[in-house]
C-alpha cells in the first residue's frame, strides 16, 4: 500500500516527446475501403453548411507510370479552418458526443489505412 499521506511533491518531470508510430496502430483495422471513405463523407456531413445541400465529390486516379493510386476527396461544407486542420488530424484530439466521431478517430483511421494525406486547398 502507498501512503499518499506523506508524500512529498518532486521536481522530477517525465518528459513525452511526440512520436508518429501512432498512425501504423491506428492504420491497423478491420475497415474495408467503403468503411474508410464513409467516415471521410461522415466527416462532410457533419459540418454540412444547414439548409444548403452537401455536394460530395470523390475523384480516383493513378500517377502516369500507374505506381501509385490515389483519390481525392472533396465536398462544400463548412469545412476545416486552416489553423484547426493540425489539430483535426491529431488522434483523439476533437472528440464530440452523441456522433460517429464521438471517439475522435474516425478520419484519423481512414487516414491511416488509405496511406499518404496530402492537403489540397
Amino acid at each position: 500500500m502507498i501512503d499518499v499521506a506523506n508524500a512529498k511533491p518532486s521536481n522530477f518531470t517525465i518528459k513525452i516527446p511526440p512520436s508518429n508510430n501512432i498512425w501504423s496502430a491506428l492504420g491497423n483495422n478491420t475497415y474495408d475501403f467503403v468503411d474508410l471513405i464513409s467516415e471521410l463523407v461522415d466527416n462532410a456531413v457533419a459540418t454540412k453548411v444547414p439548409g444548403a445541400l452537401l455536394n460530395v465529390k470523390i475523384q480516383v486516379g493513378a500517377s502516369d507510370d500507374r505506381q501509385k493510386t490515389y483519390f481525392v476527396i472533396g465536398d462544400d461544407a463548412s469545412g476545416i479552418p486552416r489553423e484547426k486542420l493540425g489539430e483535426a488530424i491529431s488522434p483523439a484530439s476533437i472528440q464530440t458526443r452523441g456522433t460517429l466521431n464521438e471517439h475522435g478517430l474516425g478520419m484519423k483511421q481512414a487516414i491511416a489505412s488509405l496511406g499518404e494525406l496530402l492537403i489540397c486547398a
